[in-house]
């Protein structure tokens, strides 16, 4: 492909992003899930125009989400497939949740966080990204969705990557619902946990019957403080989302009541310590690949970093800014666990003295 045909295909990106929105909210992927339709039929079981369903059908086939067979007819391909509702990884529920305002809106001002440094949303809603999102019902279920389902698939590859044997109680930092330490606790009879959270997230905590014996539910804010009681301390998906001074107090809190034997395990991006050479994003041997993303196109840590700098005001992190970052807070930066996924595993220790 020459350079002005990438250029253009960049350039379409964005309208591709929303066409995939449009797709995955009318469920048109559950509705193909089985056969092929043809788009007025389709348009029909969706409630929506004929015409725009064709158009964006039509549209969608030149990005092979879906072909149209000689009869007409629109079938899912297998990219199309990764959409249902029901699709591995729960692709759609995260392509429903970037095309929505919540994430569109801030991206329109990308401009202007690069050039104040600072967070946008703020600026485009009046308020925080939380409080809009809170407001905001519709979009907050996606979005939820999208977590959740995100969650679910790095919990699986967090309790098969990481060995949990050696300890007895893991503590969840900003754990949410639950999910990545119910995943874990399965995995090792042996262990309790202790879930800490905001009162309201845990409010909405949904904790399986089997269980409730063993987790522990404390509410709080890592940003003030952390549980005592555990000998192992994990954090997923919590510090990217914040700048460094507010990682500091995260780190500080929770070196305040963990062991001197214990462990703590922070599940992130961790962009590659160099920037690959143009073209070489998939390449897992170069020597600019960070040990979590063996397997993964390398572009994803830095568009999740600007999401990240767009939105947050959060960051992704090398693993030099992590050692960083644990250095000064009390900890011994031990490395990090490859998962063959999008996160690695940063492990650090108590620093002695």
């Amino acid at each position: 492909m020459d350079a002005r045909s990438r250029l253009t295909d960049l350039m379409l990106g964005a309208w591709a992003v929303q066409a995939l929105a449009v797709f995955v909210r009318l469920a048109i992927p559950d509705v193909l899930k089985d056969e092929a339709k043809p788009g007025a039929l389709l348009a029909a079981e969706v409630g929506a125009d004929a015409d725009s369903v064709e158009r964006l059908l039509r549209a969608l086939t030149s990005v092979d989400v879906v072909e149209c067979l000689e009869n007409g007819t629109y079938r899912l391909t297998d990219l199309g497939q990764l959409l249902r509702s029901d699709g591995e990884g729960g692709a759609g529920a995260m392509i429903a949740m970037v095309g929505d305002p919540s994430h569109w809106l801030p991206w329109g001002s990308a401009y202007d966080a690069v050039v104040s440094g600072e967070p946008v949303s703020k600026q485009v809603f009046g308020k925080s990204f939380w409080d809009y999102i809170a407001e905001n019902s519709d979009q907050q279920a996606r979005f939820n969705r999208a977590m959740t389902d995100t969650s679910k698939r790095a919990s699986k590859t967090i309790a098969s990557k990481y060995d949990f044997s050696q300890f007895t109680t893991v503590v969840d930092v900003g754990g949410g619902q639950g999910i990545l330490l119910q995943t874990v606790l399965r995995e090792y009879p042996h262990l309790k946990g202790i879930l800490f959270d905001l009162p309201q997230v845990l409010d909405s905590a949904e904790i399986d019957d089997d269980l409730k014996e063993r987790i522990e539910l404390i509410p709080g804010s890592f940003l003030e403080t952390a549980p005592g009681g555990g000998d192992l301390y994990v954090m997923k998906h919590i510090i990217h989302d914040w700048a460094d001074d507010a990682c500091l107090e995260i780190l500080k809190n929770i070196r305040a009541v963990i062991p001197d034997h214990g462990r703590l395990l922070i599940s992130d991006a961790v962009l590659p310590g160099s920037i690959p050479e143009s073209g070489n994003t998939a390449d897992s041997d170069s020597d600019s690949a960070s040990p979590s993303q063996s397997g993964l196109r390398s572009t994803f840590p830095y568009w999740l970093d600007l999401n990240m700098m767009i939105i947050l005001g959060g960051r992704e992190r090398t693993e030099a800014e992590f050692a960083d970052l644990l250095a000064k807070t009390g900890f011994e930066y031990l490395g990090v666990v490859p998962t063959d996924g999008p996160t690695g595993l940063v492990e650090a220790k108590p620093a002695p003295g």
